[in-house]
């Protein structure tokens, strides 16, 4: 019955796992996700820890502990969820608040607790039954990974705040099944059931109280409770007449549609429509919120006088120089987009949505069809769900017009700031697979947030656009480009897969010019008086204090910036080849992404964070890269604790009598790290493959663990011979796999990113697989050797593997922001070369 247990208890800690970030995204922001994982493996070093410290009492009462520990896991969960909403930490203010990272540790603490519980349960089944490591390694990843398709499915039975009620009730099973625990048998005999009614009825009894009152605490106390800055918080504050017109969840997110009378959307609308129009359309807009970000614009069904005020917008520029053109539009959005297509008569449109579920809403709801008079059954409008890169890629259309229209990922859209997550849909790849689908005379239309202050996001897109061009060798890519903004609005960027005409060019003058927009780029445009090396250099001065204390020029004062003469700039130093020197005198990164690296919403640069330390308001907007780094700080601050406690603590009980302490700490620090590694970046990489992060992180992490404990269980059979030598072949094998996702990995996932998502997830297992596999060997191979000749190590060797994973998890972010998916699989393949080299640690036999 205990590997029963075990495989029930590593569902629920998994499927617990999986929770919290689901009610993160819900709650806070989606971008905790790599956070939660490094929370749950902090459970597991600290059970390490503790268990270092605690072997020789849990030893000679392992049922005891087993119980207690399987008891205490159902209240560890409902008390730690519980506490957690209570908690005021807000990572918006992050930058400017230093007790956010005291409320951040809080985080960490008080979510670890039923980690370290369910952690130690499984840390005393290794420490007890040590001779059946690979078993129980095996039962412990396979239960994980069952856990985490079984919470994929519970996902569209229940909404983020009633998941954790299934958890429990998990939970609370684990418990019924330790109590028949057989020290001698380890499974189910025939006296098991017996043992269970006659012995053990009043511990049931007490399982079965503790369920109900861990219920009733939770419909008292564990109400979700959002950060009021979540954007559906704040309109709900802010609209008096905030009313629910629609709500569903499931594993791709929760939906809310709302209806108000204050609802407005007209992005860069000209301030000039006020000598046009006399007043702007009422109560055809709502909102549409996704795990409560956006909103996202319906927009309902427009009377002809209302729809005059699209032509003030600056999407409505791209058509003042086409004619009845075929569009394709990049994600579906809420229709606003569309509209402007259709006001604008398009021939045919064609968006690609990737969101199943966001389509079958707009599209099929009878609550959307009535408000937007039945708009995507349009005969003009077809819906593909799919990737865009993947419909780009393969499509055999041509299209006059492919448009991208303030996506929400790009450019710190929200009110608050974006988290830095992969966006794909912006990176120089992504703009060669555009380019492919246009017509011969097609363009490609960019609008996006120009709010930012200093710029940011608009000259990281001019940067990846002019990149994009020059890769694909045109001659002249400055004629290929119109640029346009509105200060503190928008900007649109227009690209040209061939010359732009004369005839264009005024067209599109003669429209800014109505409509009071500043040109910042058009072929054959003059160059601005700029000092531009100047205007760089005063945003170093700006905010550097050390250069203000030296004295000399005041370029504060003496630069006057403009953000057309800025963007301009951006233009002439690129097509010149002066891109690395803007890249290393601008104080932000605005560096392309590119798919190696895919993080557009990331522009803070490391050099620079002295630089904003004396003033962090200034970039309250990065706060999502101010978590990461303070996640990543906790992270090593906790794993240096685990990993350096019971050196201190135990050096004269345990260590004194075993050898290569040192060696030990790398080789499982090193299987922690490159574990994990490998796993963020499969989660990452297969985001865009598979469309979904929700479905990317349940694929990847399931299929790894249930292929990590296979791998445990096959290397049982046949390592017995020589461990060493298999080890390290093993080793060599997964550097093979590694090298594998380096070159190949890319051109693969790209050739099958049109293939519906059932084969898509299909690949994806079969691309994990083998290094998945391989990977389950080295770290139960070396336990059961330390169990065999140093066995006082096993529980701290445990830990240790647990605390390093903790920073992998983080640490893996960090090294695709900063470099490359190529160079964080490579840190992955030195470390398990070194592991494979220091296996023969584990062999190395206590002193006499």
């Amino acid at each position: 019955m205990l590997y029963t247990a075990l495989f029930i208890i590593s569902i629920t800690l998994i499927s617990f796992e999986l929770v919290v970030m689901r009610v993160f995204s819900v709650a806070n922001w989606s971008t905790f996700g790599s956070m939660v994982i490094s929370i749950a493996l902090l459970g597991f070093g600290l059970a390490g820890t503790l268990l270092t410290f605690l072997q020789k009492k849990v030893k000679k009462e392992p049922e005891k502990w087993l119980v207690r520990t399987c008891f205490a896991l159902t209240p560890a969960i409902v008390i730690s969820y519980i506490c957690v909403q209570y908690i005021p930490f807000n990572p918006v203010f992050i930058a400017v608040e230093i007790i956010q990272y005291v409320w951040l540790g809080c985080y960490y603490l008080f979510y670890a607790i039923p980690f370290f519980i369910g952690a130690l349960f499984i840390g005393i089944c290794f420490t007890v039954v040590s001779t059946h490591v690979h078993k129980l390694y095996f039962w412990n990843m396979f239960g994980s990974g069952v856990g985490g398709i079984i919470l994929l499915f519970i996902m569209y039975l229940l909404p983020a705040d009633k998941l954790i009620y299934f958890i429990i009730t998990l939970s609370s099973s684990g418990s019924i099944c330790i109590l028949a625990y057989d020290p001698v048998h380890l499974k189910i005999t025939k006296d098991t059931f017996k043992k269970l009614i006659t012995v053990k009825h009043k511990a049931l009894a007490v399982t079965t109280g503790v369920l109900f009152l861990s219920f009733i605490c939770l419909i008292f106390f564990g109400s979700l409770r959002p950060s009021q800055l979540k954007s559906v918080e704040l309109d709900k504050v802010t609209y008096s007449d905030f009313t629910r017109k629609h709500y569903e969840y499931g594993p791709t997110g929760e939906i809310e549609v709302y209806a108000s009378s204050q609802y407005h959307f007209a992005p860069g609308l000209s301030d000039n429509v006020i000598f046009y129009i006399d007043e702007m359309p009422k109560n055809v807009f709502w909102g549409l919120y996704i795990n409560g970000d956006g909103p996202i614009n319906i927009m309902g069904n427009l009377s002809p006088k209302d729809k005059q005020y699209i032509d003030f917008l600056p999407m409505s520029g791209v058509y003042s120089i086409l004619d009845n053109p075929k569009v394709l539009l990049i994600h579906l959005g809420g229709g606003f987009s569309t509209q402007v297509a259709l006001h604008n008569k398009a021939e045919k449109i064609t968006i690609v949505e990737p969101n199943e579920v966001l389509v079958s809403l707009m599209k099929d709801k009878k609550v959307i069809k009535d408000f937007n008079n039945d708009l995507f059954n349009n005969q003009k409008i077809t819906i593909v769900v799919n990737e865009p890169r993947a419909y780009t890629s393969i499509t055999k259309e041509s299209y006059d017009l492919v448009e991208i229209g303030l996506i929400d990922s790009i450019g710190l859209s929200q009110r608050v700031g974006n988290p830095i997550t992969e966006d794909y849909i912006y990176t120089v790849e992504a703009i060669e697979d555009y380019m492919k689908c246009l017509s011969e005379n097609g363009m490609i239309a960019f609008t996006v947030w120009n709010h930012l202050a200093p710029p940011r996001n608009v000259p990281k897109l001019l940067t990846t656009i002019i990149t994009a061009l020059k890769k694909q060798n045109i001659p002249n890519p400055e004629n290929r480009i119109f640029g346009f903004h509105l200060m503190y609005s928008t900007a649109t960027i227009i690209v040209k897969k061939s010359d732009f005409t004369p005839s264009e060019i005024s067209k599109l003058n003669n429209f800014c010019y109505d409509m009071s927009f500043d040109v910042f780029w058009y072929p054959g445009m003059e160059k601005r008086d700029v000092d531009f090396k100047k205007v760089l250099a005063s945003y170093h001065y700006k905010y550097n204090r050390a250069l203000q204390k030296q004295g000399g020029e005041n370029l504060e004062q003496s630069i006057k910036r403009d953000l057309g003469d800025f963007y301009h700039s951006i233009c002439v130093w690129s097509f010149a080849g002066r891109e690395q020197e803007l890249y290393n005198s601008y104080i932000f990164n605005i560096k392309p992404p590119v798919d190696n690296s895919p993080y557009f919403t990331s522009y803070m640069k490391p050099e620079s964070l002295g630089i904003f330390l004396d003033d962090l308001d200034a970039v309250s907007e990065e706060w999502g890269y101010f978590l990461i780094i303070g996640t990543l700080i906790q992270s090593l601050i906790f794993g240096f604790l685990i990993i350096l406690i019971p050196l201190i603590g135990c050096r004269q009980n345990i260590f004194k009598q075993t050898r290569g302490t040192i060696g030990i700490i790398i080789y499982y620090s090193c299987l922690g790290l490159g574990y994990m590694l490998i796993e963020i970046f499969l989660i990452q990489r297969l985001v865009y493959f598979l469309a979904n992060p929700i479905f990317s992180v349940s694929i990847v992490i399931t299929f790894m663990l249930i292929l990590s404990g296979l791998g445990s269980l096959f290397c049982k059979g046949f390592i017995k011979s020589d461990p060493t030598k298999t080890i390290l072949i093993v080793t060599i094998l997964i550097g093979c796999c590694i090298l594998f996702y380096i070159f190949f990995l890319t051109p693969i996932l790209n050739s099958f990113l049109g293939l519906p998502f059932i084969i898509k997830s299909v690949i994806a297992v079969l691309l994990i697989t083998p290094i998945a596999f391989l990977m389950g060997m080295p770290f139960p191979t070396g336990l059961s050797e330390l169990s065999t000749h140093q066995k006082s190590l096993l529980p701290w060797a445990w830990g240790m593997n647990g605390a390093l994973s903790v920073t992998g998890s983080v640490l893996a972010h960090v090294i695709t922001i900063h470099f490359s998916f190529t160079i964080l699989l490579c840190a992955a393949l030195v470390l398990y070369v070194v592991a494979g080299i220091l296996f023969k640690v584990n062999r190395l036999k206590e002193k006499s």
